[in-house]
């Protein structure tokens, strides 16, 4: 365990030298798109799914910074003697191309929840819909019946004395 905390004050310690300008551009794409999940989640804006999907970012930028790291130490003096132009297409490449797999394999219970209860509103929106239309349509046989009955009374039958028309009822 204190391997552990060990880790997290190193991470720190390296997290505190990092420039503002390199961090906003690690973290600034992973806060914008959870804004924009949460913003587009099903059912309408939900923070979990924003929340969610930064978590998932985050752990993705933290493979790729990692990542770089450990080829900072594997090339050693190679690395310092890279233009540091290269050195950022390395940092930005390997943050997009660990980003890739978590993002495809990470769980998203919040977003799969929010889609779950899009699906069964709508559901039950067109289950009332059919029953409406079903109650309209025995409404509609209802009313034909009826009128159906009314012509075949004998007030609409056939006049000898007249042919075809209405009986008058005196």
């Amino acid at each position: 365990m204190r391997w552990l905390a060990g880790l997290g004050s190193a991470a720190l310690n390296r997290a505190k030298n990092i420039d503002p300008l390199q961090a906003t551009m690690l973290v600034g794409p992973d806060a914008l798109y959870a804004g924009i999940a949460a913003a587009t989640a099903p059912g309408g804006f939900n923070p979990l799914v924003g929340l969610e999907e930064f978590a998932i970012g985050l752990g993705g930028t933290g493979l790729g910074w990692g990542t770089r790291k450990g080829i900072e130490r594997f090339a050693g003096d190679r690395w310092k003697q890279l233009d540091p132009s290269w050195q950022n297409a390395i940092g930005f490449g390997t943050d997009a191309l660990a980003s890739v797999p978590v993002n495809m394999f990470a769980p998203r219970p919040a977003l799969m929840s929010a889609i779950e209860a899009q699906t069964r509103q709508q559901q039950e929106q067109q289950q009332l819909l059919a029953e409406q239309q079903q109650f309209n349509n025995m409404e509609q046989l209802g009313s034909l019946a009826f009128a159906g009955g009314l012509l075949a009374s004998p007030a609409f039958a056939p006049s000898p004395s007249l042919g075809m028309g209405l009986n008058t009822l005196v």
